[in-house]
């Protein structure tokens, strides 16, 4: 059961700040020579905002870095 609840709040994360991708940030990066294989150009401030809505959970995130790495 705590995997499936650790699957849902990945995909709300995700949903959440996919509702801030900035291209032109992630085109910047580029330009200078900032390159990283998944890249939103998701502002801190977002990821912050975004991170405030969970409760810190340690179940939670290997879930999230396995999502990371895919």
């Amino acid at each position: 059961m705590e995997m499936k609840e650790n699957r849902e709040k990945m995909a709300a994360l995700v949903r959440m700040l996919r509702r801030d991708i900035n291209g032109a940030v992630v085109e910047r990066m580029e330009q200078l020579g900032i390159r990283y294989e998944c890249n939103w150009g998701v502002s801190l401030h977002a990821v912050r905002r975004a991170a405030s809505l969970f409760a810190p959970d340690h179940a939670f995130c290997p879930v999230s870095l396995r999502a990371e790495s895919t």
